[in-house]
């Protein structure tokens, strides 16, 4: 006699998988899950356990380390943060788990998705400002679940320098991350200042990828061929698997 076939809900996959309920129904809206659409909102999503469990099997045995992704260029008003908050929510809408990390002092990144007044060291300043602290200790989760974030706090301004005088100074946010925060989000988005200074590097450094957003001015494009320079130094010196993207 054949077994019926059991259905689970959006929630009831959550709960196995360990997952927000949001990013299993990005799963199911990309298609990387199958599912079957309710009939009605309230009806929600359904998954077959052979389908789910199919699905969880392959992940898990693909799991690999965050695309590091910088957004950097010197000049300000370019659309850096915008971008990089803009690509956090499109990525989370697609059942990817996102962490996006403010490392620009203005703290626009931060406030932008509702994450303000916090202390310095519950901040990125607190990670820099202290080598043997891990990115997972500053983690805060935003209003939109499947995306969480690194605030940033005004003190950032004076980590600059002391990374200049430190040895190995530009490997700090590097060393930040480990293993285990790589193999739990899918993407981890850097949020750069507008200059060339060593939160820059360290940003650099850190990342495998980095996107340049450059408005269609004289002035913007002006800095381009600098910034690109910069780029291939730190592939050069520091960082070799940095490509731009």
């Amino acid at each position: 006699m054949t077994k019926p076939t059991q259905f689970l809900s959006v929630e009831e996959i959550a709960e196995r998988s360990g997952n927000h309920a949001e990013t299993v129904r990005g799963w199911l809206r990309s298609g990387v899950l199958k599912g079957v659409p309710g009939r009605t909102k309230r009806e929600g999503w359904r998954v077959e356990l052979p389908d789910l469990e199919r699905f969880m099997k392959t992940r898990d045995g693909q799991r690999r380390s965050a695309r590091v992704i910088a957004f950097s260029n010197q000049k300000g008003g370019v659309g850096k943060t915008t971008t990089t908050a803009n690509l956090g929510y499109a990525l989370v809408e697609r059942g990817k788990r996102v962490l996006v990390v403010d490392c620009d002092a203005q703290a626009n990144l931060s406030l932008g998705l509702g994450v303000a007044d916090v202390v310095p060291t519950r901040s990125i300043v607190g990670i820099l400002s202290t080598p043997t602290r891990k990115l997972s200790e500053v983690i805060i989760s935003t209003q939109t679940p499947g995306l969480d974030i690194v605030p940033s706090h005004l003190e950032l301004a004076e980590v600059d320098q002391m990374l200049t005088a430190k040895f190995g100074g530009h490997n700090t946010l590097r060393n930040a991350f480990t293993p285990e925060l790589l193999s739990h989000y899918d993407y981890i988005l850097l949020d750069s200042p507008p200059n060339f200074g060593q939160l820059t590097f360290n940003v650099l450094c850190a990342s495998s990828e980095v996107v340049v957003p450059v408005a269609t001015h004289f002035y913007a494009l002006q800095g381009l061929a600098a910034l690109l320079n910069r780029v291939e130094e730190v592939k050069r010196e520091a960082n070799p698997k940095l490509r731009i993207l």
